[in-house]
C-alpha cells in the first residue's frame, strides 16, 4: 500500500494556533461550570506525504492539489474518479480513500468520513494509514456522540504498537470521555497520560489547562488532597496543592493552609518547571500602584489602522463615562501601536506589562496575536483583554486570556438555533469563504444542525478574494434560465402530447438523485416553445446558510437569483451587518436573516446615546469593534470602582463576571474566559438593516 508519513495536525478546531479570523472583523478554568474542551477536535491524525511524479498519476495529483488548497468537495469527486479508473492494486488505493475520509470530515460530514475509514480498517489492513484510520473511526465517533463506540476504538488501538504521538491524542480523546462521564479522577490520568507523551507544546498546555479546571471546578477537599499524593512532586499535584492553599485562605483556616503550604514548598520549592512551562513567572500581581494604568496594544499603523482607530474610539467614550472614577484614582491609559512592530503584538504586550503599574491589557485585536501572547500573560500574571479575537478555543490557552467577543461557536450555534428550533428548517447547504472564521463557522454551524436532527446536504468553499461564484451556486444546484430551457426542451421532445404537468412529474422522477430540480413554473399556449413558458428550479433544501463579510455576501445574493436559487431562507453571520451589504446585494439582499452582537438602532437607552455620542465626536456610525472596545473599557473600570486594584483582583473580577449589561448585550464570563453574550437577530427591509422578528412572534397590524 502506499507509503504515507504520518504526522499529527492539531484535533479538531483542536489547537487555535494559526491564521486569524476575517481581518476586517476585527481579524477575533476559572470559577464557574464546565464548558466543552477548547481543544478543537475537527482535523484528524493526517498523513501529508508528497508522491514522486511516475508513482501517482494525473487524476491522483489533481486530487492532492484541490485537497491541500482545501477544495474538499472536489477532491472528494477526484479522489473517487481516481479510484474508479486504477487498478485495484494501485499501491494509492488506500490512501484515496483516506483522504476521502479526511474531506468529508473537513467538511463536518462525520458520518460519511467514518464510512471511508472503515473502508481502509475493514479492506487494507496492512496500510500504513491504518493505524490513523483507526484513531479517525474514533474522533468520527466522538462527535457523533457515538461515545461507547468511540472509546472502545480508542482502547483497541491502545492494544497495538501505537506510535507515542497518536497514543497522546487517543488519551486526551479518552480523557474527554471520561469527563462526559463525570469520572474526573479517570480524566486526570488520561491527561496526564496525554502530556506525558504529547509531541506538539499546544496538546501539552491544553491537557495541563483541563487538568486545572477540573481541580478547580469539581474536585473536593479530600479529592485533591488524593491527587497530591498520587502525583507527589509532579505538576499535577503542584496544582491541587495550590487549589487546596486557595481553599484554605477562602475558608480561613489557618492551620491546614499553613500544613498544606509547607509541604507544597518542601516539593516544589526547588523544582525545575514542568514540561510545557511557559517560563519563569516574573510578574507580581498582588502590587497595587497608586496610579493604574491600562494598557492598549492595537494596530494604529499599517494595513489595519482602520481597525484600530474604531476600537480606540470605542474605548475613549468609556473613559468618558468615567470620568470621576478616572479622575479620582488617577487612571491612565497607555496606547502601544502593533501595526508596524517587527516583533509582533507579544512583544509589545510585554513592554507593557514588564509596567507593573499597568494591571489590565486591552487587546490584541487579532486572534493570532492574542494566542501568541498567551505565554507573556502567564509569566507576568497579568490579563489580557481582546474586543475583538473570534478563533475558536484563543481564551483557553492561559487562565490570563479573556475575551469580549461573539466566538465563532456561539455565532455558529445561534443561527443554527433560530433556523431549526424556531423557523423549523431541517435541510441546508452552505457557502462559506476558505479562511480560518469560514471553516470554523461552517463546522460549528454543521454540528449544531446535525445535533438538532437536521441536516447540511453540501458545503460550498470560496476563496475569500473571489468575485464570481457561479461555480460554488452550480454545485448547489443553481441553473440558468437557459441551462433551464435546453433541459425542459429536451425532456418536451422526448415526451410528445405530454403537458406541463406531466413533464414536471418526469423532471422529479429524473432527477430524484439530484440536489435541484428543473420545472415549468408558468406557461402558455401549448405546445411548449423556447419561449412561452417560465422555467424554475426546486431545490431540495430549506436554507443556505452563507457567512462572511457583507462584500462577498453582497456579491453571492444577485448570483443566487440568477441561477434560480429562489424561494428558500437565506442566512448569514455578523460579517454582513454593514450598511454596504445593501449596497452591494442591492434588493437581492431582502430577507436575509443574520444576526451581531450589536445593533445601531436598537431601542436601548445606553446604545442610543453611545450612538449619538459617536457621530458626535467622530462624525461616523460606530461598528461592532467600537462597541465591543467600548464594553470591555467599562467592564474593566468597572472592576477598579468595585476595588481591583492589582493584576490579581482584576482576573478574579473577570473570572466572576456575570450579567452585565452592555452595549453589546448582557455579558458573562465563562470557565474557558469567553463572553457569553446575548445576540440580536437582524434583517434587511425597505432598504435598511432592522431587527429580525420570527413569525410566531410577530405582533398582527
Amino acid at each position: 500500500m502506499g507509503r504515507m508519513n504520518s504526522k499529527l495536525l492539531a484535533l479538531g478546531m483542536v489547537i487555535s494556533l494559526l491564521v486569524t479570523a476575517c481581518a476586517s472583523r476585527g481579524k477575533g478554568e476559572r470559577p464557574g461550570s464546565y464548558s466543552e474542551p477548547p481543544v478543537r477536535t475537527d482535523r484528524l491524525i493526517v498523513s501529508s506525504a508528497k508522491f514522486p511524479l511516475g508513482q501517482a498519476n494525473s487524476i491522483y495529483r489533481k486530487a492532492e492539489n484541490l485537497y491541500a488548497r482545501r477544495h474538499y468537495s472536489e477532491a472528494v469527486q477526484t479522489y473517487k474518479r481516481f479510484i474508479t479508473e486504477s487498478s485495484p492494486q494501485s499501491d494509492l488505493i488506500d490512501n484515496a480513500y483516506f483522504k476521502i475520509g479526511m474531506s468529508w470530515f473537513e467538511m463536518g460530514r462525520y458520518r460519511d468520513a467514518l464510512y471511508f475509514f472503515d473502508v481502509i480498517i475493514d479492506r487494507f489492513r496492512n496500510s500504513e494509514v491504518y493505524e490513523e484510520s483507526l484513531i479517525n473511526s474514533g474522533i468520527c465517533r466522538y462527535h457523533l456522540n457515538e461515545f461507547e463506540k468511540a472509546e472502545n476504538t480508542f482502547n483497541i488501538v491502545l492494544t497495538r504498537n501505537v506510535r507515542p504521538g497518536n497514543k497522546a491524542y487517543i488519551y486526551f480523546f479518552l480523557g474527554s470521555l471520561s469527563e462526559k462521564k463525570s469520572d474526573f479522577t479517570e480524566a486526570i490520568k488520561f491527561y496526564v497520560e496525554a502530556e506525558k507523551l504529547a509531541q506538539s507544546t499546544e496538546l501539552v498546555v491544553i491537557s495541563k489547562s483541563k487538568i486545572g479546571r477540573i481541580l478547580h471546578n469539581f474536585l473536593g477537599e479530600g479529592e485533591l488532597v488524593s491527587v497530591t499524593k498520587k502525583y507527589s512532586s509532579r505538576w499535577p499535584a503542584k496544582l491541587a496543592f495550590e487549589e487546596l492553599i486557595r481553599i484554605y485562605r477562602q475558608n480561613g483556616d489557618a492551620a491546614a493552609l499553613a500544613r498544606t503550604k509547607k509541604t507544597y514548598e518542601s516539593q516544589f520549592a526547588l523544582s525545575t518547571p514542568p514540561k510545557g512551562h511557559v517560563g519563569q513567572t516574573i510578574g507580581d500581581d498582588t502590587f497595587t500602584p497608586s496610579r493604574i494604568k491600562i494598557g492598549a496594544v492595537l494596530p494604529l499603523s499599517g494595513p489595519n489602522a482602520k481597525t484600530g482607530r474604531e476600537i480606540v474610539q470605542g474605548m475613549q467614550l468609556a473613559f468618558n463615562s468615567f470620568q470621576k472614577l478616572v479622575r479620582d484614582r488617577g487612571i491612565h491609559l497607555v496606547i502601544k501601536d502593533s501595526g508596524s512592530d517587527p516583533g509582533g503584538a507579544s512583544d509589545v504586550v510585554e513592554r507593557i506589562a514588564q509596567d507593573r503599574d499597568t494591571i489590565l491589557v486591552i487587546g490584541p485585536v487579532f486572534s493570532s496575536e492574542f494566542e501568541n501572547s498567551a505565554a507573556v500573560a502567564e509569566r507576568y500574571r497579568i490579563p489580557v483583554f481582546s474586543p475583538s479575537a473570534t478563533a475558536e478555543g484563543a481564551a483557553s490557552l492561559s487562565d490570563y486570556l479573556y475575551r469580549n467577543t461573539l466566538t465563532n461557536s456561539v455565532e455558529a450555534a445561534k443561527i443554527a438555533e433560530l433556523a431549526v428550533d424556531t423557523l423549523g428548517l431541517r435541510k441546508f447547504v452552505v457557502i462559506h469563504p476558505e479562511d480560518k472564521y469560514g471553516w470554523e463557522v461552517g463546522k460549528f454551524f454543521t454540528d449544531s444542525v446535525e445535533r438538532r436532527g437536521a441536516e447540511v446536504l453540501a458545503v460550498q468553499t470560496y476563496s475569500p478574494d473571489q468575485t464570481d461564484f457561479g461555480k460554488q451556486i452550480v454545485a448547489i444546484g443553481g441553473m440558468t434560465d437557459s441551462e433551464l430551457r435546453k433541459i425542459i426542451m429536451k425532456v418536451a421532445r422526448e415526451n410528445p402530447g405530454a403537458g406541463p404537468e406531466t413533464l414536471n412529474s418526469i423532471l422529479m422522477n429524473r432527477y430524484s438523485d439530484k440536489i435541484s430540480t428543473p420545472q415549468i413554473i408558468n406557461y402558455g399556449k401549448l405546445p411548449l416553445t423556447r419561449k412561452n413558458f417560465l422555467p424554475g428550479l426546486q431545490v431540495k433544501y430549506d436554507a443556505i446558510f452563507i457567512p462572511g463579510l457583507y462584500d462577498k455576501v453582497g456579491l453571492i445574493m444577485p448570483e443566487l437569483e440568477f441561477y434560480n436559487i429562489k424561494g428558500i431562507t437565506r442566512l448569514s453571520g455578523k460579517g454582513v451587518n454593514h450598511p454596504d451589504f445593501i449596497k452591494i446585494g442591492e434588493q437581492y439582499s431582502r430577507d436575509v436573516i443574520f444576526l451581531d452582537g450589536f445593533f445601531k438602532d436598537s431601542d436601548s437607552p445606553a446604545v442610543q446615546s453611545f450612538v449619538r455620542d459617536y457621530n458626535l465626536y467622530f462624525h461616523s456610525d460606530p461598528t461592532i469593534l467600537a462597541a465591543q472596545a467600548y464594553d470591555a473599557v467599562r467592564i474593566a473600570l468597572s472592576a477598579i470602582a468595585h476595588g481591583a486594584g492589582s493584576r490579581r483582583e482584576m482576573k478574579k473580577y473577570l473570572q466572576m463576571l456575570r450579567f452585565f449589561e452592555g452595549l453589546t448585550g448582557e455579558t458573562s464570563m465563562n470557565p474557558d474566559g469567553d463572553a457569553v453574550k446575548s445576540v440580536t437577530f437582524l434583517t434587511v427591509d425597505n432598504g435598511k438593516i432592522v431587527r429580525y422578528i420570527p413569525p410566531d412572534q410577530r405582533v398582527p397590524k
